[in-house]
């Protein structure tokens, strides 16, 4: 069997603005979030709260951290407020009704920002300051992607512990989400 140690792809765009693509996976991770929270919903709390030895401990950590990302890089980071961003604590949400609120809330405000961001902010630098104490730099164009990627791994996360718990999954993948979302004539 063959071992691929490097590959480099490069792409030229050739002048194919990329945001809405960006854009569209934050639309499809909003969509698998409320599919997730209704499944969620239906588990006791004591399931929701159980130390899984997940990245998160709790199903409901693993969750509110999608949520948190989705705090920091949208209306932190991109919309410019500046200072240090403070990760939830987790066991002050102690109802589902919280969490929905707080999910609510940040989507609220991340349709906010992303609604009037501009060409020139996607295209911009940002730069943060990581939890950890690291230096970041990226485009808003790129904190967009990375941050509908990272919150597709956690997403990930909850398939699995579901599984492990025999409950199914509501997960709909990238293709079937556009297949149900795009209108007929952009279809072709």
């Amino acid at each position: 069997m063959a071992c691929i140690e490097h590959i480099q792809v490069s792409v030229d765009r050739k002048g194919v603005d990329m945001s809405d693509d960006a854009f569209r996976l934050m639309e499809y991770v909003t969509f698998l979030k409320h599919r997730y929270f209704d499944v969620l919903s239906k588990l006791s709390w004591e399931d929701l709260v159980r130390n899984r030895d997940a990245s998160f401990s709790s199903i409901r950590d693993v969750f509110l951290h999608i949520v948190n990302v989705e705090d920091s890089y949208i209306n932190y980071i991109l919309a410019k407020k500046g200072g240090k961003y403070t990760p939830y604590d987790f066991n002050k949400f102690n109802s589902l009704d919280a969490i929905r609120r707080q999910m609510d809330e940040v989507e609220a405000k991340t349709k906010r920002c992303l609604s009037s961001i501009t060409a020139e902010e996607l295209a911009a630098q940002f730069e943060w300051t990581r939890f950890d104490g690291a230096a970041m730099r990226g485009r808003g164009e790129d904190i967009i992607t990375h941050l509908a990627l990272e919150q597709i791994h956690h997403i990930g996360e909850l398939i699995c512990l579901l599984w492990q718990m025999n409950v199914e999954p509501p997960h709909i993948g990238w293709l079937q989400y556009l297949s149900q979302t795009t209108p007929a004539h952009v279809k072709g």
